[in-house]
């Protein structure tokens, strides 16, 4: 008997467009927070490696010249 059949509501199965581009653009934006982080902390490091890097070349040039400091 197809009366008592019951189906469910079409709108219960699926969001509709506009809630699903809303929440795509979510969750677009929470990735992007979390890239930008990620690039934030890298930058940092690479500066810190970058500037230990000069050090230590500057401590080799200057042992190189016999501990003369640069002219």
């Amino acid at each position: 008997d197809s009366e008592s059949q019951v189906l469910p509501n079409s709108d219960a199965l699926t969001e509709s467009p506009i809630q699903e581009g809303a929440d795509a653009w979510k969750q677009a934006d929470a990735i992007l927070r979390a890239v930008g982080d990620i690039v934030v902390r890298q930058q940092r490091e690479l500066a810190s490696l970058t500037a230990g890097l000069n050090l230590h070349c500057a401590a080799v040039t200057v042992e190189s010249d016999g501990g003369r400091p640069f002219s």
